[in-house]
């Protein structure tokens, strides 16, 4: 095996990789990646056992064909410290039974340890033909913006199912979901029909939320569902990625669950308007006040005064409202690092706190909702003690 590739793409390329990479295994072959070197096009991949990932580079450049597994730590890191502007050559070398790869860049030039190709992971093929999957296509910005949303309600308790995402269709819309039972994110999705609910693994979701993708050279990305595995897969000219996840074999919240918590915040809504940086700010002070063992913040609503606290009252923070006063007074507290990862979220001027106006509601969710109204988030409320 011999081919030569320019050291900046590699090094997007091994960044990538990094995601589904495994410094931890049960296995030593999950500490590599996968090189392969084809007619007219590279292949590189990782796994950690349970999402994998898979990169086909279109290449001119390749001498010799072949295929090697190569520590994933180390060849990374060498890249890294090289010119991006500059093509670095990888060989295959065999000396007294031994198999190295060698890189070698202008002056540079290292040897790799190897394993054999045959003992990695073998990664599935997407098939347009086979019928029993299905495939929903959105544009790169909405799908990874929306993975960012969704991304801090996700269950941070891998054994639990709610580290994952949920994908389903109400009616017209089709909905992307993640709960941690504290906090609940509903982003609404382009009407397309799904033959079936199905989850999208956490794993999934945070790696495409830190993939940089350029969104001028790969305009969409597509979710591929199929009885075991869920894939993501976007391309350009250049460029194929394609990331697998193994479903959980678990059952999701019922869709009559989630409706449920999505109706408590749907009509006659009291709304507050909100700088968004600014309540980050007071919350983190709020914080501050509280006991090391509480995280609660206490919002008492009093026709045109807002007041937050901490749990046990020793401070207080006035919010300046943009909109009218409300006509009711009550009590709502709230986890306040959940309200964080919420709020950073979004990215919008202003957001609006929403407080449903049923009485009967002793406690009360707090609905955040940005300027794109397809996105909600909801605050499951805390019992407090309302000061005396």
């Amino acid at each position: 095996m011999e081919f030569k590739v320019n050291v900046g793409v590699l090094n997007t390329i091994l960044k990538t990789l990094k995601v589904t990479y495994s410094n931890k295994p049960t296995l030593e072959i999950l500490t590599n990646i996968s090189i392969e070197a084809k007619e007219d096009k590279l292949i590189f991949q990782s796994s950690n056992g349970t999402t994998s990932q898979r990169f086909v580079l279109q290449s001119t450049d390749i001498k010799e064909t072949g295929a090697i597994c190569t520590p994933y730590d180390k060849v990374a890191k060498l890249v890294a410290a090289l010119n991006p502007n500059v093509d670095v050559t990888f060989k295959l070398k065999t000396t007294n039974n031994k198999t190295q790869l060698i890189m070698q860049c202008n002056r540079s030039r290292y040897k790799l340890n190897t394993l054999e190709f045959e003992n990695f992971p073998k990664l599935p093929q997407l098939d347009e033909k086979d019928n029993s999957s299905e495939k929903i296509t959105l544009s790169t910005n909405f799908i990874q913006s929306s993975f960012k949303s969704i991304e801090p309600s996700l269950s941070d308790d891998k054994t639990d199912v709610l580290s994952n995402a949920y994908l389903y269709n109400d009616e017209d819309t089709l909905n992307l979901i993640a709960t941690n039972r504290h906090m609940f994110t509903n982003v609404e999705l382009p009407s397309q029909q799904l033959k079936s609910d199905f989850i999208i693994p956490g794993n999934l979701i945070k790696g495409l939320a830190k993939t940089k993708l350029n969104s001028k050279k790969t305009a969409n990305v597509t979710i591929w569902n199929n009885a075991n595995q869920v894939a993501l897969n976007w391309q350009n000219a250049l460029l194929e990625v394609t990331m697998f996840s193994v479903k959980p074999n678990k059952q999701y919240l019922s869709t009559d669950i989630i409706k449920r918590v999505l109706d408590q915040v749907k009509n006659n809504m009291y709304t507050l308007k909100i700088n968004r940086v600014g309540m980050l700010n007071i919350l983190e002070r709020v914080n501050i006040a509280n006991d090391k063992k509480e995280n609660t913040g206490v919002l008492s609503i009093n026709e045109n005064q807002f007041i937050l606290t901490d749990m046990q009252y020793t401070g207080e923070e006035i919010l300046s409202n943009e909109t009218s006063a409300f006509d009711k007074s009550f009590t709502v507290g709230f986890n306040i690092d959940y309200c964080i990862d919420i709020l950073k979220s979004y990215t919008d001027e202003y957001v609006n706190l929403m407080f449903a106006q049923n009485e009967d509601l002793y406690l009360r969710p707090v609905l955040i909702v940005g300027s794109d109204t397809r996105k909600k988030s909801i605050l499951t409320p805390c019992r407090i003690k309302v000061e005396a």
